[in-house]
């Protein structure tokens, strides 16, 4: 496969005079499911459900257990000689925009009318086209920004009862191209499911948009899926040997996705991942650290005050920034609200963010779970 992408020098930013036709749709087989989408909903439902169930008294149950894996965790991430560095203003704002890329994806890949972006990015960008899978669930968009000249792949996070049918299966099994990398079992079953045509239209897009900036965005298991499409596209352009401009990978609030060799493995590809994380986020602490898992340590890190620090010094990560946070103030909450923005409150994610906010109290491991009740996390001196 020739992975044949972009220039490596900048794209100049302004406007373009002329805008590019948007490509053709990939045919309906392609986009959506090929097997019987009535048969496939009510199976894929039916087993979910179940599946939740089961979890539910797991984890209820279980409670103290995972509040001591937890602890566990924290106890396993040594102090070292990273550090917390400012963050400039202009990145923010790049952090902000590719959040709400993020954000759309909820909204965009299985809606049969028009497609919806936010107000940031309703001037310069066009949806491509959305694809999903309902079981696995793995669902998003592509889309096109001709004045800052990138592509961009966005995926959704779980909101979809499907999605955690294979959030819980937290074993690692191996990475299909590297020899001891491992990633979480679960995330890659539902990833595979769409990534041959996922590839396939990166491959087409970027035939059609030459020097186009690659951007791959997501929150939550979207950053899971984006971080696994990061990987892959890099892959693919280390056997062509093509000296390209790297994969821009941005995720928010994504959990750990594999091992230290995997973690290795990524930090060998030309990819700027921009890993952020919100306050005392729960969902940035798991899978667990002592099941193998591991976060890269390069992270931007949102304190209480809402301001950015980055950590560097470490090749994993280490106890600052998100894994810092008190472990009894631990939350969903943030989740859902980054930068301001909030997938619980706006009003076009409908149900989900009803039964989203009920399902956080599944996972409380302490009593500050709202904006007013939230303990200063003040970023370390």
């Amino acid at each position: 496969m020739n992975f044949s992408f972009f220039s490596r020098s900048e794209p100049a930013l302004g406007s373009v005079t002329e805008r590019p036709p948007l490509p053709p749709r990939a045919s309906q087989a392609v986009v959506e499911n090929t097997m019987d989408e009535a048969d496939e909903e009510c199976s894929s439902l039916l087993a979910a459900s179940t599946y939740l169930k089961q979890l539910y008294v797991y984890v209820t149950e279980r409670k103290d257990s995972i509040r001591d894996s937890l602890a566990l965790d924290e106890r396993l991430i040594q102090p070292t000689d990273a550090s917390l560095y400012p963050v400039e203003s202009e990145t923010v704002e790049l952090l902000k925009a590719n959040l709400d890329y993020a954000f759309d994806a909820y909204f965009n890949v299985d809606n049969p009318g028009p497609a919806f972006l936010c107000a940031n990015h309703s001037e310069t960008s066009e949806i491509i086209e959305p694809f999903v899978n309902k079981f696995p669930f793995i669902g998003g968009y592509f889309a096109v920004n001709h004045t800052a000249r990138y592509l961009v792949i966005a995926f959704r996070g779980s909101d979809k009862i499907q999605a955690y049918y294979h959030n819980f299966q937290p074993v690692l099994t191996p990475w299909p191209n590297h020899p001891t990398a491992k990633v979480h079992q679960g995330f890659l079953a539902s990833f595979l499911a769409r990534a041959d045509y996922l590839v396939t239209r990166t491959l087409e897009l970027s035939k059609l948009y030459p020097g186009y900036q690659l951007r791959v965005v997501g929150q939550s298991l979207g950053g899971v899926h984006a971080t696994m499409m990061a990987v892959l596209l890099a892959e693919g352009r280390l056997v062509a040997q093509d000296p390209v401009e790297p994969v821009y990978l941005f995720t928010y609030g994504r959990p750990r996705v594999g091992n230290t060799a995997f973690v290795d493995h990524c930090l060998g590809l030309r990819i700027i991942h921009y890993r952020v994380t919100n306050r005392n986020d729960l969902f940035s602490r798991i899978p667990f650290r002592h099941l193998g898992f591991v976060h890269e340590n390069d992270e931007y890190w949102i304190d209480a005050d809402g301001q950015t620090h980055r950590i560097l010094g470490a090749s994993f990560e280490t106890r600052l920034g998100n894994i810092a946070t008190p472990l009894n103030t631990m939350s969903v909450y943030w989740h859902n609200v980054i930068y301001g923005r909030s997938l619980w409150e706006n009003p076009l994610t409908g149900l989900m963010a009803d039964w989203r906010q009920k399902a956080s109290g599944l996972f409380r491991f302490g009593r500050h779970h709202s904006p007013e009740s939230e303990p200063s996390l003040k970023s370390p001196e």
